[in-house]
């Protein structure tokens, strides 16, 4: 048996078939599509932008304490345990770490409660690399909560790093960096937009969800809700105002 297509060619029964299959498995796919972009987008609202900045529970004596701990780990007189395990000096960093006297205005610090414990970490950005670095006060110990580059990576606040990038030709991209509930820094979201004419999309990831194109306009709403926010990120400080008085 056959049909007449609407040019009047005859369609076979088989022809039929398959077109019919055809359609049902692209109604099927733009089904899947509509509600995966509606679960983005319930995904991408949920997110609190928002910078935080917990408070350092630490007496005036307590929090002297923790800023000579970290003048001893800047003059490389106690060892970090670093990423992978290994006890290093500040001053052995990979293209990072210098002499203490070498600490010069090129490097900037963040000394604020980074993770969320009521405890101070210290940030040291430098040109290359920024480090975030925990003591551990019971057992007199450094450890690294994170490194990444400094041209690429910004601290906003408790938990919470910028990345963008614009090298990419014909790309630019955008991350929300969290530290979450398991002390693992990981991609909130990131928003990825072709900036070419010819190339133009926008695409969000966001937990299983991985690059997904999605409306223009709310592509634009989202991130600028996230650009606004760190727009109050935490500021950075001299060595002098961080350390300036525990300095003998």
């Amino acid at each position: 048996m056959s049909s007449i297509d609407e040019n009047g060619k005859n369609i076979s029964e088989e022809e039929n078939l398959n077109a019919y299959d055809n359609y049902d498995f692209q109604k099927k796919e733009n089904e899947d599509d509509y509600l995966e972009i509606n679960k983005v987008y319930e995904l991408a609202e949920a997110i609190d932008f928002t910078v935080k900045l917990e408070h350092i529970s630490l007496s005036k004596d307590e929090n002297i304490i923790y800023k000579k701990a970290y003048l001893e780990l800047l003059k490389s007189n106690i060892t970090i345990i670093n990423l992978v395990g290994e006890a290093e000096y500040f001053k052995d960093l990979y293209h990072f770490g210098v002499e203490f006297e070498e600490l010069d205005e090129t490097f900037s610090y963040y000394y604020y409660d980074l993770d969320g414990d009521g405890l101070p970490e210290l940030g040291v950005m430098g040109f290359r690399y920024t480090y975030i670095f925990k003591y551990n006060n019971i057992k007199n110990e450094f450890s690294v909560l994170h490194r990444f580059t400094s041209i690429y990576h910004t601290i906003l606040g408790t938990g919470q790093i910028w990345y963008r990038d614009a090298k990419h030709v014909g790309i630019m991209r955008h991350r929300y960096i969290i530290l979450d509930d398991n002390n693992e820094w990981k991609i909130a979201i990131e928003f990825e937009e072709g900036t070419q004419t010819d190339q133009e999309f926008y695409s969000v990831s966001i937990d299983e969800y991985r690059y997904i194109d999605i409306e223009e306009d709310y592509f634009i709403k989202t991130r600028e809700r996230f650009l606004s926010a760190i727009e109050n990120a935490i500021p950075y400080s001299t060595f002098d105002e961080v350390f300036g008085d525990v300095m003998e």
